[in-house]
């Protein structure tokens, strides 16, 4: 499990007010107790009967041995691992993401630093493109990255590694989408806004987006998937497939295997299979559909300029779309002005490219006799 933490160091880190949180939660039930200082928890299960004496003052000299005892005990009721438990208790208001790769380099428990910096990257690039194809799903996004899922993101944290082939866990703590911003949640939030949290939305998806990729290649109809996942509104995007087919390069015969570890205090709207598991057997058709979808796009006409205006409807809140009008240069070497038509998630990125006079670039089909672009692809170039 966890690699070379010390536990009882960490003890002192968990809070008792979040601990009884937890426990009540749980379905543990508080008992009264003489001692302000200390609060007695009970449960009992098919395993046993079993009690906690939680210390509920810091400044006790023993707080941080009592805190250990205490998730000895709870580990044991909730038959988890200890290391599992102290996760958890560290990130009460948070899913957890287990990523194992395992080849021969890997089977000692270590890898080596170049395909650790890989893995870690391609970890972050899945996390994202699995937060855009919720959030606006389409077959191929941008490389910018709207403020909310970049917010999501950034809250994410990398755990330790854990011994057996090549593990990292990803901290996901649990976050709801206001407005173009992605607000975390704590444990003290409504329990439903944390079942239908967009990291719960994630987590789900990215165990889903792999199986449903496996399942397709399997019966040879991965294009049929992509495009039908598109329809329904369920969409599995370019930039996810490239990704995973680069975590699946077949040079390393990698098997990548992604775990989720859900908060044990919200039970709802978890997956029956919460594991999958994809190795290098499937990198090829994945890289075969991500370069023929490339080479439809460079098909397309593309175009580099500056954003010289823009409009959209005043209200933010009801705003799906926004029209900006660009100055780029032709073939001809002739400035030439067109306008084009953005999603929400572009428009506020186009927002910041004119404000800041940044170039953007723009693949499409210029309808000429209306001097606009039907846009496929928007990017600001930094």
């Amino acid at each position: 499990m966890v690699y070379s933490a010390n536990l009882k160091q960490l003890s002192a880190k968990i809070g008792h007010i979040e601990m009884a949180k937890m426990l009540k939660d749980l379905g543990w039930t508080e008992f009264p107790t003489r001692r302000n200082n200390v609060k007695t928890f009970q449960t009992e299960n098919d395993i046993g009967f079993f009690q906690i004496d939680l210390p509920f003052d810091k400044e006790l000299v023993d707080y941080s041995k009592a805190i250990y005892r205490a998730a000895e005990t709870l580990a044991q009721a909730s038959n988890r691992s200890l290391e599992q438990t102290f996760l958890n208790l560290l990130n009460p208001a948070s899913d957890i993401i287990h990523i194992q790769i395992d080849n021969f380099d890997t089977s000692s428990g270590s890898i080596f630093l170049e395909d650790g910096i890989k893995l870690f990257n391609d970890t972050k690039k899945m996390l994202i493109a699995t937060t855009k194809d919720i959030l606006n799903p389409q077959l191929q996004h941008s490389k910018n990255s709207p403020k909310k899922v970049s917010d999501f993101v950034n809250m994410c944290r990398f755990g330790q590694t854990e011994i057996g082939s090549y593990i990292i866990t990803v901290v996901c703590p649990f976050a709801k989408v206001e407005s173009d911003n992605a607000v975390q949640l704590t444990l003290f939030d409504e329990k439903e806004e944390m079942t239908n949290s967009l990291t719960r939305k994630v987590v789900n998806k990215l165990i889903c987006s792999i199986d449903n990729v496996k399942k397709a290649i399997n019966n040879d109809s991965l294009e049929n998937t992509i495009n039908e996942s598109l329809a329904a509104g369920d969409c599995i995007s370019v930039n996810f497939l490239e990704t995973l087919a680069d975590i699946t390069e077949p040079a390393a015969n990698n098997s990548f295997k992604i775990t989720a570890d859900y908060s044990p205090i919200i039970k709802g709207n978890r997956l029956d299979k919460h594991s999958v598991s994809i190795n290098h057997e499937y990198h090829n058709p994945m890289k075969a559909f991500v370069q023929k979808y490339r080479t439809v796009q460079t098909n397309k006409s593309t175009y580099i300029g500056k954003i010289k205006s823009l409009s959209a409807m005043i209200n933010v809140e009801t705003r799906n779309e926004g029209k900006i009008k660009f100055v780029f240069v032709d073939n001809l070497g002739k400035l030439k002005t067109a306008t084009t038509v953005l999603n929400k998630e572009d428009y506020n990125i186009a927002i910041q490219a004119h404000k800041a006079g940044k170039n953007v670039k723009i693949i499409g089909t210029l309808i000429s006799n209306q001097n606009t672009v039907e846009c496929e692809y928007f990017e600001v170039i930094y």
